[in-house]
């Protein structure tokens, strides 16, 4: 009996053992699972606070970025404001620009007409003496003079200014103002090959130096300078001579060419230089011939055609043909 009970209390104290041991595992496993929650809990918080703490950051920089984004709405507007007020001066300014540079042109080409005027009416007048015309057209130069200075001037401000001085030209020459019809023959001249520089395809202002050279050679010829008047004449009939090749039909061009061949031709004859004035003279001939053929209705083309007829007998009449 002794024995049967010693085993039951031996199975007894075995299974108490087993048992022991297994809650004594599941202690040990609840612990540590207790350990991992609370470890996962502390972790849970702690990326709450950094969640907290971006949300917060992420809000304060949508303040920070409507308070920027209202700020740059503001500067915009302002700043269209600026540029409208701007607009608005610099249109202003420019009216007023444009008001004052076309009153000045204006005024500017009132006194180039005034002075072409004065020059073609008084070139012919009677009763007034020299001196008060020649002062007039110089007054009325002055202006010319301060009006052009005044501003930026056009081409055809310029142009105008030389076709003034032109005319002024031949007025001072008509009342015996040699040195004066000089100076302006030579400034326009000067004119308008300036405007050539930027203008070396224009066909006018190049017919318009011719006269000018024309002008200025007149005018030296006059005073006796030959040398001088001689070569303006060359320079001129280079120029006309290039513009007649480039359109035989041109009238004028062909007219401005045998004006210069006769002109060259006289100065050969005060030069004593007979061969040469013969053979210029019987080239203005033939170039005035083939005008007066092609327009007999036209007198000043006959007119010009017996002219170089003379210049030419008078010249073989000299060398005794």
């Amino acid at each position: 009996m002794i024995g049967v009970a010693l085993v039951a209390a031996l199975a007894l104290a075995a299974a108490a053992f087993w048992q022991w041991r297994d809650a004594t595992a599941q202690r040990i496993a609840a612990q540590q699972a207790e350990r991992e929650a609370t470890t996962q809990r502390d972790r849970a918080e702690q990326q709450t606070v950094v969640a907290e703490q971006q949300r917060t950051a992420a809000q304060q920089a949508e303040q920070d970025a409507k308070t920027q984004r209202d700020l740059a709405v503001q500067a915009k507007s302002e700043a269209d404001a600026q540029r409208a007020a701007a607009d608005k001066s610099a249109a202003e300014a420019k009216r007023q620009s444009d008001r004052a540079t076309n009153a000045l042109t204006l005024a500017t080409k009132t006194a180039n007409g005034l002075v072409f005027d004065l020059a073609q009416k008084f070139r012919d007048v009677t009763g007034v003496p020299a001196s008060l015309v020649k002062n007039i057209l110089e007054r009325a130069r002055t202006l010319q003079d301060q009006l052009l200075a005044a501003g930026e001037s056009s081409s055809e401000l310029q142009r105008s200014q030389a076709a003034a001085l032109g005319e002024t030209s031949r007025t001072l020459l008509t009342l015996g103002d040699t040195k004066g019809a000089l100076a302006a023959a030579e400034d326009a001249e000067n004119i308008c090959k300036q405007l050539l520089l930027d203008h070396h395809e224009n066909k006018d202002l190049e017919g318009e130096l011719s006269l000018y050279y024309a002008e200025a050679g007149d005018v030296q010829f006059q005073i006796g300078a030959l040398t001088d008047a001689l070569k303006t004449y060359q320079d001129g009939l280079a120029n006309a001579d290039r513009l007649a090749k480039s359109d035989p039909g041109n009238v004028s061009w062909q007219s401005d060419l045998s004006g210069f061949y006769e002109r060259i031709g006289n100065v050969k004859v005060q030069q004593g230089d007979l061969v040469d004035a013969l053979k210029f003279y019987r080239k203005s001939l033939s170039t005035r011939d083939s005008l007066a053929q092609a327009y007999p209705q036209d007198a000043s083309f006959l007119h010009n055609l017996l002219a170089s007829y003379k210049n030419v007998g008078e010249v073989q009449f000299r060398q005794g043909v």
